[in-house]
């Protein structure tokens, strides 16, 4: 599995020889599983990496372990077919850390290395009363149930299936078995200052550039995203709607500096105009790239609009589409403040997309 930069900041990415089954984090495991401490030692035998978060005891609070299957594991019932897909084996979130986010970040990373590995299913077996909340999750992210494993249930997520719901349809709107029921939808340029952007993004790279960001929090890996507008809309975003992300340039030439970098889906639009600002801080949480000062000056300056929004993918180094490129095709006419209403040649912007798409991931 590639190392993936933008996990590293909150995460690290080490061999499974470095855990510590001794660590407490395992106990809740080793009670639930009798065979866990053998099975864990044989996974070590397999030069494993996994993804992990300790605390400033160098105690472990996150745990995620994922395996390349292409054979039959004979008691999962119904038998599955023989094809190479992702297990999850370990999904872990300390009890202080569940309210953090950090849930999503591990979804990205899941979902992530499907694509890496282009495999079109990922499962996980599981207890259902046991571990609940993963249940909730895995659910909520299109994962469903498709089998048996003892007294365990097995989730699965597939990436041609379309569940309707923007949530569970993530990530592969663009895939054809699922863009059907997004055919109707707008596409917004969604511009961010340098800083911000490559702090909220960072897998959305350039070519030859530095990310800019002083920071990163749970903001940077997670899938959900704010952005908070004062935008004059001629047409105000909706669910549903694609959103390009765009970074503007940090130099004063902004032909090919001003790029767009990824995109995103739109999950719920609110007018905070004549929200308190308790309120309004809550309802933004934290899915913004801003700091809670930073929160009450966007309050203060009128940028009340909230936009929540799921980032799909970035576009990737020497991928990205630029000033330039809209200028020259009609996208961005001169004097024209394309924020504020939905993006003209749609059927471009999406064979845009596709393509970019197909690039990265191989398809």
């Amino acid at each position: 599995m590639k190392k993936k930069e933008k996990f590293m900041e909150i995460l690290e990415k080490i061999n499974l020889n470095k855990v510590n089954l001794d660590d407490n984090f395992f106990d809740s495991l080793k009670k639930d599983y009798q065979d866990f401490e053998r099975w864990f030692l044989k996974k070590k035998s397999e030069n494993l990496e996994v993804y992990v978060k300790f605390d400033n005891n160098k105690k472990i609070k996150i745990f995620l372990m994922l395996q390349i299957k292409n054979e039959i594991e004979e008691d999962i019932l119904p038998l599955q077919k023989q094809i190479k897909r992702i297990k999850i084996s370990t999904f872990k979130i300390d009890e202080k850390y569940k309210s953090q986010r950090f849930s999503e970040a591990l979804i990205n990373i899941i979902f992530t290395v499907m694509d890496e590995e282009n495999v079109d299913e990922c499962y996980v077996s599981l207890f259902k009363e046991k571990q609940d909340n993963l249940y909730k999750i895995l659910l909520s992210w299109g994962f469903i149930e498709t089998g048996f494993k003892n007294k365990e249930i097995i989730l699965t997520k597939f990436k041609n299936k379309s569940t309707n719901s923007i949530k569970s349809d993530y990530r592969w709107y663009f895939r054809k078995e699922v863009f059907k029921n997004y055919k109707n939808s707008n596409y917004y340029l969604l511009p961010f200052e340098t800083e911000y952007h490559d702090k909220l993004f960072p897998e959305n790279k350039l070519w030859k550039t530095s990310n800019k960001a002083k920071e990163f929090d749970i903001s940077s890996i997670s899938i959900t995203k704010t952005y908070l507008s004062k935008t004059p809309y001629i047409k105000i975003p909706e669910k549903g709607d694609f959103l390009l992300e765009y970074r503007k340039s940090d130099i004063p030439q902004k032909i090919f500096r001003s790029v767009i970098t990824g995109v995103g889906i739109i999950t719920e639009v609110i007018n905070g105009k004549n929200m308190k600002l308790e309120e309004w801080l809550k309802i933004v949480g934290n899915t913004s790239v801003f700091t809670s000062d930073e929160l009450k000056k966007e309050f203060t300056s009128n940028r009340k609009i909230i936009i929540k929004f799921l980032h799909i993918f970035s576009f990737g180094e020497k991928n990205n589409i630029n000033y330039q490129f809209l200028e020259d095709n009609n996208m961005w006419k001169k004097g024209d403040y394309l924020p504020s209403h939905p993006m003209e040649n749609k059927i471009k912007i999406i064979n845009l997309i596709l393509e970019k798409w197909k690039s990265k991931w191989k398809y």
